[in-house]
């Protein structure tokens, strides 16, 4: 997000709830990202929130967001280091087998 002018430090105020993101990870590679709408103080979930989101500021964060994780999957998958380990998680048939290098 830098790349697109953003200050990537840690936020301050608003905070999340809970994800099962951890347990997730301990059965496949993941990856939760976190983005922040310019300008949103409203709480998550509320009607305040799904108005700013709705906002052209909002809609560029929000394209910002994911052509950094394209950007990041694309670097990814360009790494020979990595080809085994994608072949690996594409193949799969279960979320239960083991993929981690």
């Amino acid at each position: 997000m830098a790349l697109f002018g953003h200050d990537t430090s840690p936020a301050r105020g608003m905070s999340g709830g809970s994800t099962d993101m951890g347990n997730i990870s301990q059965v496949i590679p993941s990856l939760h990202p976190w983005m922040s709408i310019p300008g949103a103080t409203a709480p998550i979930h509320s009607e305040a929130f799904a108005a700013i989101a709705d906002t052209p500021a909002a809609y560029e964060a929000m394209f910002e967001s994911a052509a950094a994780l394209a950007f990041t999957a694309t670097a990814i998958a360009e790494d020979p280091d990595h080809h085994q380990f994608i072949q690996t998680v594409s193949t799969r048939t279960s979320v239960t087998e083991d993929a981690r290098p």
